[in-house]
């Protein structure tokens, strides 16, 4: 329900209402020798009233400063729901996605005869994701994705498409529970068609939200099969309740790389 939907599923972009930006840092695995990775993602929206949402997103993967993704997306959230003249929401959105990586060769392996060193250190490519999201009865969310449809190849020498991912959602509000506002439980499950690691094609993932003190407070929990995740939320209103903001925390505790302490996650937001 904010400005990440960009990353997560586009047509969720048509349910926002007011501008937003976000700035994300990831550091995972801390505490692993040898390993620093950090992961950065900004993200904004703009609401065209009835021509639908626009948005924007960027992002930058770093292994070590040696190797660099980065993405840059354009995105359009649309209901469907109006052209239809349906009551309830049928969302639909499309990302656009140009997708480079660079890596820094040392100077041993540029002394080797590889034809993919040769090739020079950088490919970039683009992609295409669509996705589809409604509110068939009341509390019921459905979402569907599907990334990378085009399947880009990024392959400096050898051909190396990005595999197709499609992911089906379903989430459900139970409203107030005592004190507990909007208490939501979600389901998700992906397919990954890529052709290594046929045991980590299929995921899924459980989750559930909730708030209290007029959404000022928010918590969540989740689980996958690699991960138990734990988050919290802080969201004032400030300037006559106009202006929103929003800081979150994430940790992930992995059940792989179990000598870490964790993957920690804090983000930005804005809403006004």
């Amino acid at each position: 329900d904010d400005v990440n939907t960009i990353f997560y599923n586009p047509a969720g972009l048509a349910n926002l209402s007011s501008k937003e930006v976000n700035l994300m840092y990831t550091k995972p695995w801390v505490g692993l020798d040898g390993i620093d990775i950090s992961f950065m993602h900004g993200a904004f929206s703009y609401p065209l009233d009835k021509y639908g949402n626009f948005g924007i997103g960027i992002t930058q993967y770093d292994v070590n400063g040696i190797y660099l993704e980065n993405t840059a997306t354009i995105c359009y959230g649309y209901d469907l729901a109006r052209l239809l003249k349906f009551d309830r929401k049928i969302l639909a959105g499309i990302n656009l996605k140009y997708l480079g990586w660079s890596v820094k060769w040392d100077e041993e392996i540029k002394r080797q005869d590889d034809p993919v060193v040769k090739a020079g250190n950088s490919k970039s490519s683009f992609g295409v994701d669509f996705g589809l999201y409604s509110e068939p009865v009341g509390g019921l969310k459905i979402g569907l994705l599907g990334r990378n449809l085009n399947s880009p190849d990024v392959g400096l020498y050898y051909e190396n498409k990005v595999p197709q991912e499609y992911r089906f959602g379903l989430a459900y509000n139970f409203g107030d529970l005592g004190r507990f506002e909007d208490f939501t439980t979600a389901f998700d499950i992906s397919h990954r068609g890529q052709e290594y690691s046929e045991e980590s094609k299929l995921q899924y993932f459980f989750g559930i939200e909730s708030w209290i003190n007029f959404h000022t407070f928010g918590f969540r929990v989740g689980y996958n099969k690699t991960d138990i995740t734990t988050g919290l939320s802080y969201c004032p209103r400030i300037k006559q309740g106009t202006i929103r903001l929003k800081i979150d925390y994430a940790l992930l505790i992995s059940s792989v790389y179990t000598e870490s302490m964790g993957s920690h996650k804090i983000s930005f937001g804005i809403e006004f």
